[in-house]
Formats: structure tokens, C-alpha cells, sequence
């Protein structure tokens, strides 16, 4: 913990079994999560973390935390077209400028839908490598500059990413510690429905998740 807040999966995960009244357990959960030996109901509590994290970050297409600025990608200089950028969701389209790499000015990116770029770009010769000025998603998921840069470009704008996971004991959600705890509540409320035998938690569940959800939204869900 820091500041009193929980910080990785496995201190989450450890607070889940707390609150379920087996405080004793919490401390036996072994720090690489899910092993062999893992008990079963500690399996379920690792799981069930996991799948509500992912869940939570489904229910919105614009929360805070999954939104990038910066550099989207840096071009090589040699005519090169197509890029990869992992754990890309969503673009920003007006948000695209180009600027060379080690100079301040900017131009502005033109958004090419794949099929508006057939049209335009298959139908003419090759261009010559240059400045890029289109920029176009492909349906493979990767991205196109035209022309080829013939230079190192980067390109900056806005973009969402994909969802993010909790895989091993460190990891850390996206969002700042202080609301870690809304997965510990999201992740009883779901045990509750499999365990008959935690009526109690079902109680603090209804008494601690709606208000921590409402301060969630309000802190983390952009305008569209």
C-alpha cells in the first residue's frame, strides 16, 4: 500500500478476501497469484478481480484513463508507409498533425478512410517519398503515411487504448490508487452471486459500491 491506498493486483486481491471475513487467507496468497497450489476460492477472488476490471473499463468508450496525447508514432525515413502501434482503440482523427522530428512547426494531418484511400491512391502512380500528408488506417489495424516520409517524422494527436489487464501480482490499474478500491467491491459484489454463505458482504457491498461508483464516473468519464 501507499498512502493508505491499495496499489497492485495482489494487494487487491488480498483486500477481496478480507472483506469476504478470511483475513487470515488474505496473507497466505501467494505472491505469483495462481499457481497449482492456489486454493480454489482464492482462484475464483483472482478471476473475478480480472474479469471486473476489464468489465469496468467496457462501460464506457471515453473514460480519462484510457485517453493518449502525445506522439502516436515516429516514421523511419526511407519511403516506408505502413506502421503498428499496439493497444490503439480508437483515433482522435481531427487530433492528427505531423511535425519533423527535432523542429517545433506542425501541419495538419488529413484522416483517409481505407476505401476513400483506394480511390484516391491505387488509381495514380506511386508517389514520390516526402512529407506525408494523408494518413490512413488499414483494416488489418495497422496505419498508412502518404506519401512515404522521406524524412523522420512524428505524429502527434489523441487516441483511446485498448483494455488494459491485471496479469501478474505488481500490476497496477489504470487509474490513480485512490479508487483501486472500487475493483475490491465490483469483485465482492460478483463472489456474492456464487457464495451463498456471504450474506454480510452483501450488505457492505450495497452500502460501499454505489457512492464510490457515482465519485468514479464524475472523476473519470470524459465528454463525449
Amino acid at each position: 500500500m501507499v498512502g493508505g491506498f491499495l496499489v497492485t493486483f495482489l494487494e487487491i486481491c488480498q483486500r477481496v478476501i478480507e472483506e469476504a471475513d478470511n483475513p487470515d487467507e488474505a496473507a497466505s496468497l501467494n505472491d505469483t497469484l495462481i499457481t497449482a497450489d492456489t486454493l480454489e476460492f482464492h482462484r475464483r477472488v483472482i478471476l473475478t478481480v480480472q474479469r471486473v476490471y476489464r468489465n469496468i473499463q467496457r462501460r464506457h468508450n471515453t473514460w480519462e484513463f484510457h485517453h493518449q496525447s502525445g506522439t502516436f508514432l515516429t516514421s523511419l525515413d526511407d519511403g516506408t508507409k505502413e506502421y503498428s502501434v499496439a493497444n490503439v482503440r480508437s483515433i482522435m482523427r481531427q487530433s492528427l498533425v505531423g511535425r519533423e522530428q527535432g523542429q517545433t512547426a506542425r501541419w495538419p494531418l488529413t484522416w483517409l478512410s481505407y476505401e476513400d484511400w483506394v480511390t484516391i491512391f491505387q488509381l495514380q502512380p506511386t508517389q514520390n517519398p516526402g512529407i506525408p500528408l494523408w494518413f490512413v488506417e488499414n483494416p488489418d489495424g495497422t496505419f498508412r503515411l502518404e506519401p512515404g516520409p522521406d524524412r523522420i517524422v512524428e505524429v502527434l494527436g489523441d487516441w483511446y487504448r485498448t483494455l488494459h489487464e491485471l496479469t501478474v501480482k505488481d500490476d497496477e490499474p489504470l487509474w490513480e490508487s485512490e479508487f483501486h478500491e472500487l475493483i475490491v467491491w465490483e469483485a465482492c459484489k460478483a463472489l456474492v452471486t456464487e457464495y451463498e454463505t456471504l450474506e454480510g458482504l452483501a450488505l457492505r457491498v450495497q452500502m460501499e459500491l454505489p457512492p464510490l461508483y457515482r465519485q468514479f464516473v464524475n472523476r473519470f468519464l470524459m465528454e463525449n
